[in-house]
């Protein structure tokens, strides 16, 4: 079996050398980003071997978008030296990679009943509901819900937001002294509260609604657009029963 393919029109170390070539897997053992790289350095011209019979048994598209990608890489390689240090080229080409840093632990984060309250304040008391702000903050990204403790599930922080330091995910004690356990509670970023209150689009909402003049045509939109919401939560914003919510619900496929 054959370990290793050789460059430069060198004679591979078989006893039946026309076999290897002559073998239809022979070409599959090298790798494209090898092919590239022979190019880059060498030159179309240069080439040889087992990485010139490779790239003749491409398709004439494979080959061009390899020769494009070599005529970039080259050209950008003589001009490293003349860039200006302004341009986007030079910048990209001699980026440093910075540390990334742990976002800074937040204290006395906004908890996912705080943002509730805000809402309740801000757009009345059917927003003032627990459940309704992490659904609308599960909506748009903020929350997910997560399995912890085993088979629970529950609404955490996910991490691309832990890593912007937008929110985290806190443990406290809960329970009585000498029965107490670890918990995990999602906060948000004091500084950014406004701003993740705005993404959750209650004003949007309530426009939405305002537009609609029947229960039923508002019944609809919410369940069309906005299903994720509790079912309390869209009977008051509709006007409609909890139970014809829970029925609309059951129908809605069958309409």
């Amino acid at each position: 079996m054959r370990q290793h393919c050789w460059w430069g029109g060198e004679t591979p170390p078989h006893s039946d050398a026309q076999q290897a070539t002559a073998d239809p897997s022979f070409e599959t053992l090298l790798p494209m980003q090898d092919l590239r790289t022979e190019i880059a350095s060498k030159g179309l011209s240069g080439i040889g071997g087992a990485a010139l019979r490779f790239y003749e048994s491409l398709s004439d598209q494979e080959r061009a978008d390899i020769q494009q990608e070599t005529d970039t890489w080259i050209l950008a390689k003589g001009e490293r030296g003349t860039l200006s240090k302004k341009s986007l080229l030079y910048q990209a080409m001699n980026q440093r990679r910075e540390e990334v840093r742990p976002p800074t632990p937040i204290t006395n984060g906004l908890s996912v009943s705080d943002i509730a309250d805000k809402l309740g304040s801000a757009f009345g008391p059917v927003w003032h509901c627990r459940e309704t702000t992490a659904r609308l903050l599960g909506a748009v990204g903020w929350l997910e819900k997560a399995y912890h403790g085993g088979t629970q599930r529950r609404w955490l922080v996910p991490d691309y937001v832990i890593a912007k330091g937008y929110g985290d995910n806190i443990r406290h004690k809960i329970g009585a002294i000498g029965h107490s356990k670890d918990a995990v509670f999602p906060v948000f970023n004091p500084e950014h509260g406004q701003d993740i209150i705005w993404t959750l689009g209650v004003d949007a909402i309530l426009k939405g609604l305002a537009a609609l003049s029947t229960k039923k045509e508002k019944l609809g939109w919410l369940l069309t657009k906005h299903a994720y919401l509790p079912d309390k939560t869209i009977a008051n914003l509709s006007g409609v029963n909890v139970r014809t919510v829970e029925r609309r619900r059951q129908n809605v496929g069958c309409e």
